[in-house]
């Protein structure tokens, strides 16, 4: 019941941003990105689109391998169509962010015409409103049941400290993937952003304190073997380059930086989320995330008063330079985030952040289509290394906490 009330809501989303958009929403997509600075449909068209084809074939063969070996079991059946479904809608939200970048700096002094936290509040509201609905739902389908109504009252205040920290981290999270994808093109971005699986696992060893295994340490050096190749091509281009080498190695740099830091936070907050969410298991997952999402808006009210306090002290400039694809982009992200934490209760956070990987190479291969992104063969080798990494970690399946021998 919880699943089909929470689809249902993604798809109201889904179709609410739908109806906001234009009948000819991909030709005003590329006309946008076109307008911007991106490759128009023709530019290098059959190249381009026969390796965008060939990318995609691969991705749908990843998915097929790795969905064949996880349905062996009803759990890996559904861990497998929740990473499927968050990896689809993750791209759509990189992308739909890429075109919304403007040649010149906005009111925000940010890459976009608006301040990315305002995307990031009106995000956070919405998944709220959702997981407050889910749940007065889910309390009234099940009013006669003593159980049920004790998963719904049962919070303790070390629980809310628990999705409070979470929710910190998950802020400066949310706010550095708009500013990195505007200091990144998308072939760095996607790439780079698959440094996220190093920190997870890392974490994830500290906090739940079982090992990986030999199989997935051996997925996690692929993906590093692909993250190599990448910044060998980067420093190759760099050098081979004349004027302004050193400016753009400067941006470069900062740009990985972003990245790095985004990773990390996300990689903090998916294993610290899955530890509030396991900890309190019995308690039901939509109250558990008003909180989380609750904390999230404060947080992000917080950092806007300490940046941008003129701008949260006047509603009316709140909105400021939104556009239709913003719109979309906030009910995507809205949706990828409740799915995230179902992906979280019910899998583990490396599966996540590995079915985020997927999202890399899949990022890299479409692209060209919308935004200018460089479409070499080094480019695309590295996400599809990074890609083959990913499938043999996912082939291992969802890891299973080791239990902590009694003391006496």
């Amino acid at each position: 019941d919880t699943f089909r009330s929470f689809f249902a809501v993604s798809l109201l989303l889904l179709a609410a941003s739908a109806e906001e958009l234009p009948a000819s929403s991909a030709k005003c997509l590329l006309q946008t990105s076109s307008a911007h600075g991106a490759l128009a449909p023709e530019a290098g068209g059959h190249d381009v689109k026969q390796k965008v084809a060939c990318g995609l074939l691969a991705c749908i063969l990843v998915l097929c391998l790795v969905g064949r070996r996880l349905a062996q079991s009803s759990q890996g059946a559904l861990s497998i169509l929740i990473c499927a479904f968050y990896v689809a809608i993750s791209v759509t939200i990189d992308l739909s962010i890429a075109v919304q970048k403007t040649k010149t700096e906005g009111s925000s002094g940010s890459a976009y015409a608006f301040n990315p936290m305002c995307a990031v509040v009106l995000t956070e509201l919405l998944k709220l409103t959702c997981s407050a609905a889910l749940a007065c739902v889910g309390q009234y389908q099940k009013a006669g049941d003593s159980q049920a109504r004790e998963s719904m009252l049962g919070i303790t205040p070390l629980d809310v400290m628990w999705f409070m920290g979470t929710a910190i981290i998950f802020t400066f999270n949310n706010i550095l993937v708009w500013v990195a994808i505007g200091a990144n093109d998308m072939s760095q971005f996607g790439i780079l952003r698959d440094t996220m699986v190093i920190w997870t696992a890392c974490l994830w060893i500290l906090v739940f304190q079982a090992p990986l295994g030999a199989r997935r340490w051996l997925g996690i050096m692929i993906i590093l073997g692909g993250l190599a190749l990448n910044h060998f091509r980067a420093e190759t281009s760099s050098s081979s380059s004349q004027g302004g080498a050193s400016q753009a190695h400067q941006a470069r740099q900062w740009g990985f930086a972003l990245v790095l830091c985004m990773t990390f936070c996300n990689a903090l907050g998916s294993v610290t989320n899955e530890k509030a969410f396991k900890r309190s298991a019995a308690l039901d997952i939509n109250l558990q995330n008003c909180v989380l999402y609750s904390g999230c808006i404060c947080a992000t009210l917080l950092v806007m008063a300490f940046t941008d306090l003129e701008l949260l002290l006047s509603p009316s400039r709140f909105l400021e330079g939104f556009t239709r694809g913003t719109l979309l982009t906030i009910c995507l992200q809205a949706t990828a985030g409740l799915l995230v934490s179902r992906l979280l209760k019910y899998t583990d956070s490396i599966m996540k952040t590995v079915a985020s990987c997927i999202r890399g190479p899949v990022v890299v291969f479409i692209a060209p289509l919308l935004v200018d992104s460089p479409t070499d063969w080094q480019t695309l080798g590295s996400s599809m290394l990074i890609a083959s990494g990913c499938v043999q970690y996912m082939l291992q399946g969802p890891m299973a906490h080791v239990a902590k021998p009694a003391t006496e």
